[in-house]
């Protein structure tokens, strides 16, 4: 499929794809302003915001303001797959002649001059999306890496605060797309740390959900960190299996699906990995 077979019809109308945006233009943009007193946390709603600004700008003959908000509402649109290793950023749509803004249409050129703005950038999903994308696509950029551990990690600090004024600001935020930045987080930190420890924020975060989620009884929430927290051997193993069993005990034996299962088989492998045969 050919890049303008992924671009929206605004863009077929500009003659040019987004992905041809240069350094200079990204340097005539302020890359938040339509964001900027935005406190939600869902993407989709940001990448509205977005095309709300390129279709402003398109209108009042902001050429260079239109691709580069229409760029990056399809940074936002990208299909955040976390579970995916190789592949943690996947299309919006395909359809059979045309598909969404895919990583592989991003020439290195301009996801270094994205990453150069990353700092700047206060929303922390957006700074995340950013800086994530930049580092997927040019490797080099070691600082984009870090800033997209830290912007995930203050995305989900922010959306588990249990303040009233975040309610509201959370209110489409699911606790397991926390789990998901967190996993995403910490496959990067995998990835460039080498043999240096974790960061100790990412960590705390982890663990912290695991024994919120048990506490509450969240069953998937705790499934998802949990196993995270073993995967990447945060917490001793044996700890997080006496969790799972206790949480496994406590489910009715009328209950069915796989959640139960799914805690069931999470006891037996931690219990295995310590070596607890009798458990």
């Amino acid at each position: 499929m050919s890049e303008e077979a992924s671009t929206s019809p605004n863009q077929a109308e500009s003659q040019r794809p987004i992905s041809s945006v240069t350094a200079d233009e990204i340097d005539q943009v302020i890359l938040d302003a339509p964001i900027r007193a935005y406190e939600q946390f869902e993407t989709f709603e940001l990448s509205a915001l977005y095309h709300k600004a390129a279709a402003a700008a398109k209108e009042g003959g902001r050429d260079v303001e239109y691709l580069v908000y229409s760029l990056l509402a399809a940074l936002m649109d990208l299909h955040f797959k976390p579970a995916d290793r190789a592949e943690p950023f996947g299309p919006r749509f395909v359809f059979q002649n045309r598909r969404s803004l895919i990583l592989a249409d991003i020439p290195v050129e301009l996801v270094t001059a994205l990453a150069d703005h990353v700092s700047g950038i206060k929303h922390p999903v957006v700074r995340a999306r950013i800086a994530d994308v930049s580092w997927m696509v040019c490797r080099r950029l070691g600082a984009a890496a870090h800033m997209a551990i830290e912007a995930y990690c203050e995305t989900a600090e922010r959306v588990g605060a249990n303040t009233p004024d975040n309610k509201e600001a959370n209110r489409g935020v699911k606790e397991y797309e926390v789990v998901g930045m967190l996993r995403r987080a910490i496959q990067i930190a995998e990835q460039t740390q080498g043999k240096q420890p974790f960061p100790v924020r990412l960590t705390t975060l982890i663990v912290n959900t695991r024994k919120d989620a048990f506490v509450r009884k969240n069953l998937f929430v705790f499934s998802e960190a949990a196993e995270l927290d073993r995967e990447f051997r945060i917490s001793p193993t044996l700890e997080i299996a006496k969790e799972a069993e206790a949480l496994a005990d406590g489910i009715p034996a009328s209950s069915n699906g796989y959640l139960p299962l799914a805690i069931m088989q999470l006891a037996s492998q931690a219990f295995r990995t310590v070596r607890d045969s009798d458990n």
